[in-house]
């Protein structure tokens, strides 16, 4: 399973999504990972996974079709995992 980051800007957001440490170290470096990606991809997995946006939502929000949101969130997903070491 995924973690979900969670829906806050500030320290509690990390404290709240991982209350121990470990889960805390993973969570920031989920949120670093994010950070640098390209500003579509973070836009479309930022609105999807914290924000709880649909798909089409998304697609919307960025004019894109909905294959291309799905395309950036997955590209995403794995650059974070890679980055983060769970690939």
């Amino acid at each position: 399973m995924r973690p979900r980051l969670a829906r806050y800007g500030n320290d509690q957001a990390l404290e709240t999504a991982a209350p121990d440490p470990e889960r805390r170290k993973t969570a920031l470096a989920i949120l670093t990972a994010a950070a640098r990606l390209p500003l579509p991809q973070r836009q479309a997995i930022l609105w999807r996974d914290v924000q709880g946006l649909s798909y089409e939502e998304v697609a919307a929000r960025q004019r894109v079709a909905v294959g291309t949101v799905r395309s950036r969130i997955a590209t995403a997903r794995q650059r974070i995992a890679e980055e983060v070491g769970e690939a």
